[in-house]
C-alpha cells in the first residue's frame, strides 16, 4: 500500500476504520438485489423491416406496370420493342480511359480489403 506523505492523516484514517469496524449487511441483502434484477424491465426490441410497406407497394406497382405494358402493348409475340434515343459519341484520350479503368480496378480491390480489415477489427 502506498503511504501518505502526512503520517498523521494515515494514523487517523487507520484509527477511524478500526473504531468503525466493518459494516454488516442485512441477511436478505443479496435476495433483495436479485429480486430487483428479476423485476427490472428489459428493453423491448421491435422489428422494423428494411423496406417499409409503402416501399413494397411502390415495387409492386412498378412490376404491375411493366407486366401490364407487356400484356396490353398490342404485340402478338408479347415482346415490347423499346427504342432508346441515340446517345452522342464521346471521344476520350487513351490516358483518360486507362485512368478510369485503373480507378475502378482499385475500387474493386479495396472493397474486399476493407471488409477483411473491419471484420478482424470487430471480430
Amino acid at each position: 500500500m502506498m503511504g501518505y506523505k502526512d503520517v498523521n492523516k494515515e494514523k487517523l484514517i487507520r484509527e477511524a476504520l478500526r473504531e468503525k469496524g466493518r459494516e454488516k449487511l442485512p441477511a436478505d441483502f443479496t435476495m433483495r438485489i436479485m429480486e430487483q434484477l428479476v423485476h427490472e424491465k428489459k428493453p423491448v426490441i421491435t422489428y422494423k423491416p428494411l423496406i417499409s410497406r409503402t416501399g413494397w407497394m411502390v415495387v409492386a406497382a412498378a412490376v404491375m406496370a411493366v407486366l401490364g405494358l407487356a400484356f396490353f402493348s398490342g404485340s402478338d409475340t408479347g415482346v415490347v420493342n423499346f427504342t432508346l434515343p441515340e446517345l452522342p459519341k464521346i471521344k476520350l484520350p487513351r490516358f483518360t480511359g486507362y485512368s478510369i479503368g485503373l480507378i475502378f480496378l482499385l475500387i474493386l480491390v479495396q472493397i474486399p480489403l476493407l471488409k477483411i480489415y473491419h471484420s478482424k477489427k470487430l471480430g
